[in-house]
């Protein structure tokens, strides 16, 4: 398959009852559940002791995680909490780990690991529910993302005035990567984008099954057809036919 809507898009389908759809209301850090239990034995006529972490949780996460950091292992959260109404699913939305990957279940992780998803890894995590643990869950990252594939004389492209700006929309070519970043410099603070209209891949893409594409306007996951029948059955998460590009 090289026309990219033979995929389909993959989204979390997260928790409708919060207004951020996120169904993770918050995590603790060792530090943190050690202040907590040091706080319930505190002596209260005496002034109490803080010890603050060198770094936030979420900036040593993103020290390890961002472009294609893979470490062998995370910054170590002592458990992830979801909303009370939260249901516990396969997949699940929220918490700032999202903008690098996925928090999944070990069925979720199964199907994953039978399709070709390139260069990843799991790490174990655990979630809270209503005051339950559960340790059958993993934050899954992986690096394949589509970008360098993208067949540029194929694929069909529009230039847009603003981002949001779809009345100044009018369509545009190019033969090659080269000649898109060129245009790009050349026109540098003309707030000009380059959107696609349709996607193709190129001869050399690896048959990804799960791949992400974040360019020309485009910010997605994509599935394949076998890995969407093979993810059918699980929870959290929506799959839905591609309209555009």
């Amino acid at each position: 398959m090289n026309n990219i809507s033979e995929y389909q898009v993959f989204e979390l389908t997260g928790n409708k009852k919060t207004k951020s759809g996120d169904q993770v209301e918050k995590w603790i850090t060792p530090q943190i559940a050690d202040m907590q239990k040091k706080m319930q034995q505190w002596d209260w006529s005496k002034p109490f002791e803080l010890e603050m972490p060198d770094k936030p949780i979420a900036t040593q996460f993103d020290d390890v995680l961002k472009k294609n950091g893979l470490p062998d292992k995370l910054p170590e959260l002592v458990k992830v909490f979801l909303y009370s109404s939260s249901k516990l699913t396969d997949f699940i939305k929220g918490s700032f780990l999202e903008q690098y990957g996925l928090i999944v279940s070990t069925k979720a992780k199964v199907v994953l690991e039978q399709f070709n998803i390139g260069k990843h890894k799991f790490y174990p995590i655990i979630l809270n529910q209503k005051n339950i643990d559960y340790d059958d869950y993993y934050f899954f990252k992986s690096l394949t993302n589509a970008n360098e594939y993208i067949d540029i004389k194929k694929s069909s492209f529009y230039l847009q005035d603003g981002y949001f700006n779809k009345d100044t929309k009018r369509p545009v070519t190019f033969a090659s990567y080269e000649e898109i970043e060129t245009f790009r410099l050349k026109n540098t603070g003309n707030n000009i984008y380059i959107f696609a209209e349709k996607i193709f891949l190129n001869e050399n893409f690896p048959d990804y099954d799960y791949f992400t594409i974040n360019e020309f306007g485009i910010n997605d996951i994509f599935i394949s057809p076998n890995l969407a029948d093979g993810l059918k059955m699980l929870t959290g998460i929506n799959l839905k036919n591609i309209k555009a590009f």
